[in-house]
């Protein structure tokens, strides 16, 4: 899921910078048309009409925001309010509303998100460290932070940027509780195996399942996750 900072950056960062944007955006696609979102699209709207008309063909803005019209557009989903107040909770004023709404619906629909905003990244990242172990699992998206100068870039390509959830001794224990087959599921949808969660899609196919009854492997999962730590 791109938030604004990331879309502008496809088009008007330093052509490194932008490069190398598409080109994560590209390795994080599962197929389907990227997302953003709908207080996204709002942001890129007003930035539009700061400069000109909407209909303006030579609006400078307007690239930009015809980008993010030819996405997915997620829009705010009532479950994504539990979400925002739990965010809120733990970001307290250092995080916009916008913000908690497009980071809300990243973690409702398990989308990676991409941002060049380092406050945002940080924030998340603050909201994930502020739950317990099972939680966090159960709410962890990647955060792919993008540096906005190609120096900086160049200092802490992909590898860096993405915040992910290692296999630490703690993580080893909770699976150790769990049947072979429910521990690999785990560890393949939210990374603990090399630092990238995959896709429903990408779980089935490695065991010939469908992605629905993944589905049901991993809430089971979760579930004895947390009967065990009550």
């Amino acid at each position: 899921m791109l938030d604004t900072s990331a879309l502008i950056g496809l088009h008007e960062a330093h052509p490194e910078v932008a490069t190398y944007l598409a080109g994560v955006l590209e390795q994080h696609d599962d197929g389907t048309v990227p997302k953003t979102h709908q207080v996204v699209v709002g942001e890129l709207f007003t930035g539009v009409l700061a400069v000109g008309d909407v209909d303006d063909p030579d609006n400078k803005r307007r690239p930009v925001l015809d980008t993010a019209l030819g996405l997915n557009v997620e829009t705010i989903e009532p479950e994504d309010a539990v979400l925002f107040a739990r965010i809120s909770q733990a970001t307290s004023r250092a995080m916009s509303h916008n913000d908690r709404w497009i980071c809300a619906a990243a973690i409702r629909t398990r989308a990676t998100l991409i941002t060049q905003d380092a406050d945002m990244a940080e924030q998340l990242g603050r909201f994930f460290a502020s739950l317990e172990l099972l939680d966090t699992l159960q709410v962890y998206v990647p955060i792919v932070y993008i540096p906005r100068e190609p120096e900086a870039l160049a200092k802490s390509k992909a590898n860096d940027a993405v915040q992910t959830i290692r296999m630490t001794d703690e993580i080893k224990h909770l699976l150790s509780q769990l049947d072979p087959r429910e521990a690999e599921v785990l560890k393949l949808r939210f990374g603990l195996d090399r630092g990238e969660p995959r896709t429903l899609q990408e779980v089935a196919d490695h065991f010939e399942l469908k992605p629905s009854r993944i589905a049901q492997i991993e809430k089971r999962a979760l579930e004895r996750l947390r009967s065990a730590s009550e």
